[in-house]
């Protein structure tokens, strides 16, 4: 099963408070994608981090293709999606009073 490793966001990547956008990857001709992110940590007063995997077919209108997740420490999160757009990107919204999440986020792009 061939397949194409997609780093959303490298180990280990710090966000404050705010929503993020990882770069937008082509997976014209793959039909699975399938995500993984984990939250090594996240501090301040009640941090939020959730993650939400969209699609798109011209990288102008993009379309959330997974329901929000919340992200637990320690724990692997998988997102995946049968049949995607051309483009597939990851937002990570976190959240709170003076929030910072550290984590990664990795997806493979398979052929079946």
């Amino acid at each position: 099963m061939a397949g194409e490793t997609i780093v959303f966001y490298p180990k280990y990547t710090s966000l404050v408070s705010g929503t993020y956008f990882s770069d937008p990857y082509d997976v014209t001709g793959y039909k699975q994608v399938d995500t993984e992110v984990l939250l090594v940590g996240a501090v301040g007063t009640s941090p939020v981090v959730t993650a939400l995997l969209q699609e798109s077919s011209d990288l102008i209108t993009w379309t959330d293709i997974s329901t929000a997740t919340t992200l637990t420490a320690g724990t692997v999160s998988v997102l995946s999606k049968t049949s995607p757009a051309r483009y597939i990107r990851l937002r990570i919204i976190v959240s709170g009073t003076n929030p910072v999440g550290t984590l990664w986020a990795k997806a493979v792009a398979r052929d079946a």
